[in-house]
C-alpha cells in the first residue's frame, strides 16, 4: 500500500462455466480498487472498477465511487455513484432484446445521525436507464427513498 491511509488492490479470476443457465460460457473477472481514510477516519472513500469478459463475447464494465464524511456529533453524510454495462438478460428486463447491452447508472445521497450504538438515517437514490429500457422500469430516472435505523452492539 502506498501509505497508512491508502489501500490499493487488483484482482483477476477465471471462472469455468459459472452460470447454470449457460454452462458453455466461461468468464474472466478482473478489477482494481483504491480505498482511503482521511482526517483520522472522518472521511472514508472508495473507487472500484470491475469487468466481466465472456470468452468469445463482450466485456461488461462497472465503476463505483463512494464516500462517508463524519461531521460533528455523530452525523454522517454519505454518497455513492455507480455505472454498469449489462445485458437485458443480466437486468432481467424481458421486453428488451437479450443480446443487447445497456449503460445503467445511479446516484445515492444520505444522512445518518448516531447516538452511541444507535443511529437513524435517510437516503435517496436516482437511477439512470436508457430509453430502450424505460418501459421495464416505468421511468428513465427511477427514484427511491429509505428511512432506516441501525444498532451496532459494542
Amino acid at each position: 500500500n502506498p501509505g497508512p491511509r491508502w489501500s490499493l488492490s487488483a484482482w483477476y479470476a477465471y471462472l469455468d462455466s459459472p452460470e447454470e443457465l449457460h454452462p458453455d460460457e466461461s468468464i474472466h473477472r478482473y478489477g482494481a480498487a483504491a480505498l482511503t481514510t482521511q482526517g483520522g477516519g472522518r472521511f472514508n472513500g472508495a473507487l472500484v472498477w470491475g469487468a466481466n469478459a465472456k470468452l468469445g463475447g463482450a466485456t461488461s464494465h462497472s465503476l463505483l465511487a463512494e464516500g462517508d464524511l463524519e461531521l460533528r456529533g455523530g452525523q454522517h453524510l454519505f454518497g455513492r455513484a455507480e455505472y454498469v454495462r449489462k445485458t437485458a438478460e443480466d437486468l432481467v428486463v424481458p421486453a428488451a432484446p437479450p443480446g443487447e447491452s445497456y449503460d445503467i447508472g445511479s446516484v445515492v445521497l444520505g444522512y445518518l445521525k448516531d447516538w452511541g450504538a444507535f443511529g437513524v438515517g435517510a437516503r435517496g437514490s436516482i437511477g439512470f436507464v436508457p430509453a430502450a429500457l424505460e418501459s421495464g422500469y416505468d421511468s428513465r430516472t427511477p427514484v427511491g427513498v429509505a428511512i432506516f435505523a441501525r444498532w451496532r452492539p459494542r
